[in-house]
């Protein structure tokens, strides 16, 4: 995930994951049913949608730029659920 934060690149993840809801809050991507093949496909057939795809660029570089979201203030609320869950 930060690896695509840094590089500009629309990610597709699982609902099972905990970067799902921000993938969602900040559309930078599309997320699937875990398990479910069908909605993995959708996924996939939805990235390749020129529009949908500079739309997440689009938002990926307007969360690098803005100061209110970034990629150390993710990086420390992710660190947080895992110190939380690792209690």
């Amino acid at each position: 995930m930060m690896d695509a934060l840094a590089l500009n690149i629309p990610v597709i993840v699982s609902d099972n994951t905990l970067v799902s809801n921000f993938v969602k809050r900040y559309h930078i991507g599309i997320v699937y049913e875990a398990g479910n093949l069908a909605s993995l496909k959708n996924a996939l057939e939805q990235m390749r949608d020129e529009k949908k795809w500079n739309n997440f660029k689009d938002n990926l570089l307007s969360i690098r730029m803005n100061q209110n979201v970034s990629i150390e203030k993710f990086s420390k609320e992710l660190f947080d659920v895992f110190r939380y869950v690792l209690r």
